[in-house]
């Protein structure tokens, strides 16, 4: 998953086959958004505030689950 920078997000990785974004929020909780287009994927990277970028874009409009993170 690649870094981002924002205070509310640490990762974010968008799968293109099955238009599924991950979230790693800063608190380190993960969540997965499903038939989220390309473009909003696009649209959060060059966002210049990301939290601004998913409240509006994002939550609230694309359903979610909450994934558990990979144990090491």
């Amino acid at each position: 998953m690649p870094p981002v920078n924002s205070s509310a997000m640490r990762y974010v990785h968008y799968d293109e086959d099955t238009a599924e974004l991950d979230i790693t929020f800063a608190g380190g909780r993960i969540y997965r958004y499903v038939g989220v287009p390309l473009a909003i994927y696009v649209g959060l990277l060059e966002a210049e505030s990301k939290g601004t970028f998913f409240n509006e874009h994002i939550k609230e409009v694309f359903p979610f689950i909450e994934v558990k993170p990979r144990r090491r």
